[in-house]
């Protein structure tokens, strides 16, 4: 009861928080119970109600340090830096190694009696923290009192006060207290989450019911609340044949997912002055020079790409990027989703900083958000059990090489992303934060955009909700923030198939986030629109690596396409248009490219009616994994005029 009395204050009910409170006070008191009553009274103001349901709190479990640490908070808001000091202390005791403990009474006792070396000893204290709104609480005490800034000290001192630390982590704008949530004594203690979640007590039985309809092997859950989490599930088999289980610690892939995190790092960089996300990159372009800012929002003018591979470590690349890097349209017009064009944000990040991406994503984005799990790679590295990727029929993948890691070979737990999805806005200057969410619609009219790394739902009342998901080969993964509840939920699970994912989202979302739109779980899918090409032929060629392919089409009654692909016989399969082709089809035609070859066995076309003849592209593909491993996704320029 106290968990979902938790969230219904964090869904702005305290009152009904207030009444499950006392419901549950009426069955047995808890610990937990009298905390969620003193987060919901502090949070409304009234320090000493909190201050009481507190100390109760503390009668009922004596020996839990970070209550004396939340007593002494709220002592200091108060004014009250003595009696904070004093509280601390006996925090210290029950838990000697606990760094909070040691930085917060050096920020009371500079309070007390500011001098240079007490400011020096708060600095030193709070430089053993991670990035949070809580070490910068800490260190605003050293910026300002009632009376105004602090003077007469050491400037030196002052400016390293009043200057990000650990990652750039920002001033706390507005009330701390929105950054406050009282599950952290309960986590500190190392209590789970109870079965009984209000709307999500059924989380365990959805999560068995999905991976048994769905054939998926496991999946993993986490849900965090202001910056820290509140609850984090693991469901079925890591590894089938080890019957190793999966756990809340459970690395899985991330694949699109990374997105976010390249995103973030990108940023990063603009904010440290080394990276202009609006001056056009270095180098030769088919049409113009795109921006990283483009790039991030997937208007740089590159095709949709892909070129997974399975083969050794060390082994060069079957197939090179470079051929097929080249601008299909001009940047800063339509959407489209493209793997390269991340790709072509970490070389800009890589020349700009002369570090590699993987290290930047570990020193700059994991190591300050205090994601443990975090790695980046075609294998998770360790010491975090990884989770195995399978295809929908049970078959293990071997590790996946590709040539665009910046779009997807980022590893975590899903404790990891919910995470990141809630703290890494502190990690940016607030414009740039903003910006992140700054988001084109990713169709004329639509209700989803795309900014720099997230996809962005805002809806009638200025409300966002942000996500990134990600699928691959024995991956699928669901990132979503949603700012104005302070809350986060993570999804990942370790079969190609998305179903199991979707699923689970729909749970969660069902009860934390009923706004949550379902498309985002596929915002670059296109629906089918009928058919309206004109009767007649075309012919031309296909633009590959290994030179021209000839091509001719010709439309054919009910909505069927004749395609006749190189010298392989002809072959009518049904057709349909988009909102962006007049004419898209698959067919079981080999491209007969040495590229294509290696695990790309169907042909596709997404074609414009232009001046009476068709341009765009053909498309070279596996059409999932039910039997193999998924393969590349190889895009060729493609022009055909009419011939009757």
């Amino acid at each position: 009861m106290a968990r979902y009395a938790l969230f219904l204050r964090m869904c702005g009910h305290p009152e009904r928080s207030f009444a499950l409170c006392d419901r549950a006070d009426a069955i047995a008191p808890a610990m937990l119970t009298e905390v969620v009553r003193a987060g919901t009274w502090r949070e409304r103001g009234d320090h000493d109600r909190a201050a009481a349901a507190f100390e109760r709190a503390l009668l009922l479990d004596p020996a839990n340090w970070s209550l004396h640490l939340d007593l002494a908070d709220l002592d200091a808001l108060r004014g009250d830096f003595a009696s904070a000091a004093v509280r601390t202390a006996r925090g210290l005791e029950l838990e000697p190694a606990e760094p909070t403990l040691r930085a917060a009474p050096a920020a009371y006792r500079f309070r007390l009696a500011p001098a240079a070396g007490a400011l020096r000893e708060l600095l030193d204290a709070a430089g053993a923290l991670r990035p949070s709104p809580y070490r910068r609480q800490l260190l605003d005490l050293a910026r300002t009192d009632a009376a105004g800034p602090f003077t007469g000290l050491p400037a030196e001192l002052l400016a390293e006060a009043d200057r990000p630390r650990g990652g750039g982590c920002p001033a706390v704008n507005g009330s701390r207290t929105s950054h406050w949530y009282p599950e952290r004594t309960a986590a500190r203690r190392g209590t789970g989450m109870p079965n009984g979640l209000g709307g999500l007590d059924g989380l365990d039985e959805a999560c068995e019911r999905v991976l048994a309809e769905t054939g998926c092997p496991s999946v993993s859950v986490a849900v965090a609340a202001g910056e820290e989490l509140v609850l984090a599930r693991a469901y079925g088999w890591a590894d089938v044949a080890a019957g190793r289980p999966a756990t809340p610690g459970t690395a899985y892939g991330l694949a699109s997912v990374t997105k976010a995190f390249t995103g973030l790092a990108a940023c990063l960089a603009a904010d440290r002055g080394l990276l202009d996300l609006d001056a056009p990159l270095a180098g030769e372009f088919a049409h113009a020079a795109p921006t990283v800012r483009q790039l991030l929002r997937h208007r740089g003018g590159f095709p949709g790409y892909y070129d997974f591979s399975y083969r050794p470590d060390g082994a060069p690349g079957p197939i090179d990027l470079a051929r097929y890097r080249r601008q299909l349209h001009a940047p800063d017009g339509e959407f489209e989703y493209s793997n390269i064009g991340y790709q072509e944000v970490a070389r800009a990040l890589e020349a700009a900083t002369g570090r590699e991406l993987g290290a930047l994503l570990r020193e700059w984005v994991a190591e300050p958000l205090g994601l443990a799990g975090f790695a980046f790679g075609p294998v998770h590295p360790g010491p975090a059990p990884a989770a195995v990727r399978y295809t929908p029929d049970g078959r293990a993948y071997p590790p996946c090489r590709e040539g665009h890691p910046a779009a997807g070979a980022g590893w975590a737990t899903a404790g990891d992303v919910a995470l990141f999805a809630r703290r890494s806005a502190g990690l940016l200057a607030p414009g740039t934060a903003a910006a992140v969410l700054d988001a084109p619609a990713i169709a004329p009219g639509g209700k989803l955009g795309y900014g720099l790394g997230r996809v962005v739902q805002r809806a009638a009342d200025g409300s966002v909700c942000s996500s990134h998901g990600g699928g691959m080969g024995g991956v699928a993964a669901m990132m979503i923030d949603l700012p104005g509840r302070g809350l986060s939920v993570a999804v990942l699970a370790n079969s190609t198939d998305k179903s199991a994912r979707n699923a689970v989202v729909a749970h969660l979302t069902g009860v934390l986030a009923p706004e949550f739109d379902p498309a985002h779980l596929a915002p670059v899918d296109e629906p089918d629109l009928p058919l309206a090409l004109p009767a007649g032929r075309w012919s031309g060629e296909v633009a590959t690596p290994d030179g021209a392919v000839p091509l001719a089409l010709a439309a054919l009654p009910d909505g069927l396409v004749e395609v006749r692909l190189a010298d392989l016989p002809p072959v009518a399969v049904p057709a349909a248009a988009s909102r962006r082709w007049d004419l898209r089809l698959i067919a079981e035609l080999q491209l007969p490219t040495a590229d294509a070859r290696l695990n790309s066995p169907a042909f596709g076309l997404q074609l414009r009616l232009q001046d009476g003849g068709l341009t765009g592209r053909a498309l070279a593909f596996k059409n999932g994994d039910r039997e193999g491993f998924l393969g590349p996704y190889l895009p060729h320029p493609c022009e055909l005029r009419r011939r009757g």
